[in-house]
């Protein structure tokens, strides 16, 4: 045991009830993972064990009722802890396993598998598909909702994997989107790139406090984009850009012809 990470698989006292098992896998990774021969796991174990959970072994060994392999070992030391309540404490914190406002889907999706490990440990019966989706955020279940029924539809349900796979990529769309959209608007508030990557300033008609040039020839519209004029003065259709910068601006709409 020399160079044990005891930051891994620590001393083992039995005052905690909630973690026999949570320990016992620990350990047999960690006996695994070295190579170490399954004949002398559970002297390993025995030597892990200390206050109360050692004194109650010193009871058995003197006893005559030692545990002699693995298995037996195992078996003694989840029997000196009951795991009622660690069903019951796993269960809670089942009920309130929720996706954060601010919290991206891959985040959640790494807790609700770390709170898979104990329901495992813990033989907690649950469903990994629908508890996963009820759990998201509403705008984000709803879209994951939508695609297992369509799915289920074309008789292709979606299993769990397929299901964390989907709400992880949907989710990075989702907020991608609305990223580029949030940088769009304020794009077309405060200016927008030049050929160069400089910001423009943005034409708001006749008597903006924008600078303009001496040139009125050499005036770009806002709104049609061609030269010689401003957007208040400009004769086509209100575009889009113009309708969403009068939106923001309601001194510059008062300006145009086009209101």
């Amino acid at each position: 045991m020399k160079g044990w990470n005891r930051e891994i698989v620590p001393n083992f006292s039995g005052t905690d009830s909630k973690e026999v098992r949570n320990w016992l896998n620990k350990l047999s990774i960690e006996l695994a993972v070295r190579f170490v021969h399954p004949g002398i796991w559970h002297q390993v174990g025995i030597r892990c064990l200390v206050g109360k959970a050692r004194e109650d072994y010193n009871d058995v060994m003197r006893a005559g009722r030692d545990p002699r392999t693995w298995s037996d070992f195992a078996d003694w030391l989840i029997d000196l802890n009951p795991e009622i309540s660690n069903k019951a404490a796993v269960a809670a914190e089942y009920a309130a396993l929720r996706m954060k406002p601010n919290e991206t889907a891959q985040t959640f999706y790494n807790r609700f598998r770390d709170w898979q490990v104990k329901a495992k440990i813990y033989n907690y019966s649950y469903d990994p598909c629908t508890g996963f989706v009820e759990r998201l955020v509403p705008d984000l279940r709803l879209r994951i909702e939508d695609q297992v029924a369509a799915e289920a539809n074309r008789q292709t349900p979606m299993d769990f994997p397929r299901i964390a796979s989907f709400t992880v990529d949907m989710d990075r769309r989702v907020k991608m989107a609305a990223a580029e959209a949030s940088r769009c608007f304020s794009g077309s508030r405060g200016g927008f790139p030049g050929p160069s990557g400089s910001k423009k300033e943005v034409d708001s008609g006749e008597g903006s406090s924008v600078k303009k040039r001496a040139d009125g020839s050499t005036r770009t519209c806002y709104n049609c984009g061609q030269v010689g004029h401003v957007s208040a003065k400009c004769s086509q259709p209100k575009s889009d850009r113009q309708k969403q910068y009068e939106a923001a601006n309601p001194s510059g709409k008062a300006r145009s012809l086009n209101a």
